[in-house]
């Protein structure tokens, strides 16, 4: 019997997962479990974003979406464009560039900033496979991620 069979047929157990803090930012350089918890696709260790990544925060009323990230000087994701998006609304785009900062500050709407949590996605025209794994597709690298009240 494999490990994974093993894990599978075992008795289940009656704990429940503990539970987690959702907080307003992600800082991918300084992550904890509490803050990879958030993260909930497209981003892998070191903070390196695939064409599509997804993270939860809490928003609580906050008005304004803040990312600073940077490229990854790879010529051929020059020009790649990234739309972000806060639940259903996309807020706005940043161009990658070489290994260029991106620093980024969006308006997030009324009805959204209302929202206890909110999604938020990364979407990206192009992306590169990673030097290390080639089953690994990147577009840039995310520093940090937060919502703020202007």
């Amino acid at each position: 019997m494999t490990k994974g069979e093993e894990e599978a047929n075992a008795d289940a157990t009656d704990e429940l997962p503990r539970r987690r803090k959702i907080g307003s930012a992600i800082d991918f350089r300084a992550l904890d479990d509490h803050t990879a918890a958030q993260v909930t696709g497209g981003v892998v260790p070191g903070g390196l974003a695939g064409p599509y990544a997804a993270l939860t925060l809490a928003s609580g009323g906050a008005r304004r979406l803040r990312v600073h990230s940077h490229g990854l000087k790879r010529v051929e994701l020059d020009r790649t464009k990234v739309n972000l998006f806060v639940e259903e609304a996309k807020v706005g785009s940043f161009t990658v560039n070489g290994g260029d900062t991106i620093d980024c500050d969006f308006a997030v709407p009324d009805e959204i900033a209302k929202r206890t949590y909110v999604a938020v996605r990364f979407v990206a025209s192009d992306y590169a496979y990673a030097a290390s794994d080639s089953r690994q597709f990147v577009v840039f690298a995310l520093e940090k991620v937060e919502l703020a009240k202007p």
